[in-house]
């Protein structure tokens, strides 16, 4: 179910991106998806979320339907995807409980001091290997963090995301991939904090 829900969540924000991007290929893609993806786990959520079923059922149909049309409604479709969103989060909270936050947390920090020592010996291809684990590491509790976090989740990928990426960039800026490493460090500081 855990994977289920971090699957139609990212599929969720892709039809976000679509909308946004008034993309109507992509919308019409990836709308469909979305009940494809909820048919492999719905019976579960169904019986251990009760409450949470009929709430994801009620945004998730008229925004699949929404996706189908031929004159597609980007403003009424993207209230309908963004209150489903909401509710997977929800769901998402339920399933990644504050302890998997605190050991992702920790084990994030890990490798940013991992990195800071790769970064500061200039060792490339020590970089090159660690920065794509932080992102790997990220998604196995992210949709935990958003919902009790929101402000440390958008901090955390505006510093993540960039990281893994420069981590990529031959040759290597220290400066900016050294700035990037130290603030998202401290943001997870903060993070560990609040979810102590």
């Amino acid at each position: 179910m855990k994977n289920g829900v971090a699957n139609l969540l990212h599929n969720a924000k892709q039809l976000n991106k679509g909308i946004i991007a008034g993309d109507e290929a992509k919308i019409k893609e990836t709308g469909p998806q979305l009940e494809e993806i909820w048919k492999t786990f719905e019976d579960v959520v169904k019986s251990q979320y009760p409450d949470l079923y009929p709430q994801v059922e009620q945004y998730l149909n008229p925004t699949v339907a929404g996706a189908k049309e031929s004159a597609i409604n980007k403003e009424a479709l993207s209230k309908l995807n963004n209150q489903l969103i909401d509710v997977l989060y929800q769901l998402s909270q339920k399933l990644i409980p504050v302890e998997q936050v605190k050991a992702g947390v920790a084990k994030l920090l890990t490798t940013t001091d991992e990195l800071k020592q790769a970064i500061n010996a200039s060792d490339e291809a020590k970089v090159k290997e660690t920065g794509p684990k932080l992102e790997e590491i990220w998604k196995t509790f992210e949709d935990g963090v958003k919902p009790r976090y929101p402000d440390l989740y958008e901090q955390l990928e505006k510093s993540l995301n960039p990281e893994v990426a420069g981590s990529q960039v031959s040759p290597l800026d220290k400066q900016t991939l050294g700035n990037l490493n130290n603030q998202l460090t401290q943001t997870l500081h903060e993070l560990e904090q609040k979810a102590k």
